[in-house]
């Protein structure tokens, strides 16, 4: 393989082969493999903060839910007091 690379770019990749003491080619692969693994890890972060995403939207839904039922219980609860207290209540008999 062949490429093209700009001044600059080959300035870089020889002071840092001479500062790794390594061949340009193991510099410019080392390069690639760490672009590599960064793309890897960029791409895993995306699927993790996608799934702890669509879990925030299942536990809304069941703290809705329960909720729902907690609601309906206290609605019985409350409803079954009032009743017990009217029946306890004495009537004047007055029309």
């Amino acid at each position: 393989m062949s490429i093209s690379l700009s001044r600059d770019s080959a300035e870089f990749l020889r002071a840092l082969s001479a500062e790794e003491n390594s061949h340009v080619s193991t510099v410019v692969e080392n390069l690639i493999e760490q672009l590599k693994l960064d793309k890897e890890r960029a791409e895993l972060n995306a699927r993790i903060s996608a799934h702890y995403d669509s879990l925030a939207d299942a536990v809304e839904r069941e703290e809705s839910a329960w909720g729902e039922v907690g609601a309906a219980g206290l609605a019985d609860i409350f409803e079954n007091e009032i009743d017990a207290a009217a029946q306890e209540t004495p009537h004047s008999g007055k029309p």
